[in-house]
């Protein structure tokens, strides 16, 4: 399971960095922007749409990497005041329901994708297909959805374990 862990947890960083670049992408895109508007009168044509594709990316992106590193906010109230063992179990059946949750969205993003696809629906002023930016942010949440299966499986070992 370690292997398993540590492939998952390289392969949310590598997620990670790309979401930076995009954060980076889209403050200079920003910034350019502005410049030229004020400048030259002549702004970059479809920011808006580019700042809405990088976004979308860069939270797709981030949110795996933030659960491996558990950087998310937790409310564990009712859990701190729980034994240790039903505190295992709460908490891996919250893991469980976690990527129930997760491999859902990642498995209707994927039906989204494909249908905008077949559509051919694309940007309204670049024309640029939006149905890649849609897989992507489904593999972003599969990304998650692997995050909360290992640690599901992680509390449940322990859990049997006590």
């Amino acid at each position: 399971m370690d292997k398993f862990d540590d492939l998952i947890a390289k392969s949310c960083r590598l997620l990670d960095k790309v979401a930076g670049l995009c954060v980076a992408g889209t403050v200079f895109l920003v910034v350019g922007n502005v410049l030229m508007r004020a400048i030259f009168n002549r702004p970059f044509l479809g920011t808006y749409e580019y700042v809405g594709f990088a976004t979308a990316l860069i939270v797709g992106f981030s949110l795996a990497y933030c659960a491996v590193m558990e950087s998310h906010i937790a409310v564990d109230l009712l859990t701190n005041q729980l034994p240790n063992g039903v505190k295992e179990v709460v908490i891996s059946l919250a893991e469980v329901i976690s990527f129930g949750f997760v491999a859902l969205v990642t498995w209707q993003l994927v039906k989204y994708a494909g249908s905008i696809q077949a559509t051919g629906q694309v940007s309204p002023t670049t024309e640029v297909p939006i149905y890649p930016f849609i897989y992507l942010v489904a593999l972003g949440f599969l990304a998650l959805s692997f995050v909360a299966l290992g640690k599901s499986v992680k509390y449940l070992r322990r859990v049997v374990e006590i």
